[in-house]
């Protein structure tokens, strides 16, 4: 357990250095907030229904996050120590493959939840937004949703053959799901 939570420190911060990650997993979710906040507003005028857009929004800003670490920051992370032989190096050490993979996991899930908490925080007080009705029932779909892209995110690290080409995929399916899902442009805002 020790070499687990010393490698996860040791990728935590390794995280937390590269500043495109940072920015667009703890960063961008907020100024998508702020922005089309500031454009929509969060009153019961500013989308269709009886909730306002920014209440809409969060939770795509949230599935961006899940996106962007299942789908680009994670195979990218794998794909690059493989080409630098680190993960080559850490199977000549006593730690387990399960260890190494499973600090990845930590690391961004833990990174996840960070960017979360931030727009859960950030919401209510810019916009009124109301927290989920079910803490506990919004967690476990949080950390589902998460686990899930990470597994996806685990498969692309391991069949692309360089960083470069697990960005390239990666961008492939992120993107269109960050367009067509709505959490980038609004849905109601599509044409029928």
């Amino acid at each position: 357990m020790k070499a687990f939570l010393t490698l996860t420190w040791t990728e935590s911060k390794l995280f937390l250095r590269e500043p495109s990650a940072t920015f667009f997993t703890l960063g961008f979710p907020l100024l998508l907030l702020f922005a089309f906040g500031a454009i929509f507003g969060n009153g019961p005028a500013s989308a269709p229904g009886d909730v306002g857009y920014t209440t809409r929004a969060v939770p795509g800003y949230v599935a961006l996050t899940i996106g962007s670490l299942g789908l680009l920051s994670l195979p990218i992370t794998l794909a690059t120590q493989r080409d630098q032989g680190i993960l080559r190096r850490f199977r000549a050490t006593p730690l387990r493959p399960t260890v190494v993979l499973g600090t990845q996991a930590a690391v961004n899930l833990v990174m996840l939840l960070v960017s979360t908490a931030l727009l859960l925080v950030a919401a209510p007080i810019a916009y009124a937004v109301p927290l989920p009705p079910s803490s506990l029932l919004a967690l476990g779909a949080l950390l589902f949703a998460g686990i899930a892209f990470l597994s996806l995110g685990f498969l692309l690290g391991a069949l692309m053959p360089t960083a470069r080409a697990a960005q390239s995929v990666g961008m492939a399916l992120f993107f269109p799901m960050l367009f067509l899902s709505g959490a980038a442009i609004p849905q109601f805002l599509f044409p029928d």
